[in-house]
């Protein structure tokens, strides 16, 4: 196996803007699961859509990429994991199948089954 998303227990996670379109830096192609928001700012002005994580020396730093997008997949699937008693392939779907569709109808090599919705997933 040459990546670890490859593995048929993994859920592999592609990168989208707030706009909800394939970020630029997102990996994508067949196999992939799910997209997420990856950290892009609404805009170059406003720090409120952009996603902040902890740095070297303490504080918190404006961050992007999968490795942004993913914590968000796994965190909901924690979530809903804790309050339905989901696990392994039933969770999956349930993260896949209340995803918002986006780009082509349907699975697409884009954005995978979806955004990822936490609201529908959890709710």
């Amino acid at each position: 196996m040459a990546c670890p998303a490859c593995d048929a227990n993994a859920i592999s996670v592609a990168s989208t803007t707030w706009q909800d379109l394939k970020a630029s830096y997102s990996q994508y192609g067949a196999g992939l699961d799910i997209s997420a928001p990856g950290g892009n700012c609404y805009s170059n002005t406003t720090p409120e859509g952009c996603i902040y994580s902890a740095n070297k020396s303490g504080g918190y730093m404006w961050m992007q990429g999968t490795s942004m997008a993913a914590p968000q997949v796994t965190g909901t699937a924690a979530i809903v994991a804790s309050k339905t008693g989901l696990r392994g392939a039933a969770l999956r779907s349930r993260l896949e199948t209340t995803a918002d569709d986006k780009g082509t109808g349907g699975y697409d090599q884009t954005f995978g089954n979806g955004r990822l919705n936490s609201y529908r997933a959890v709710t």
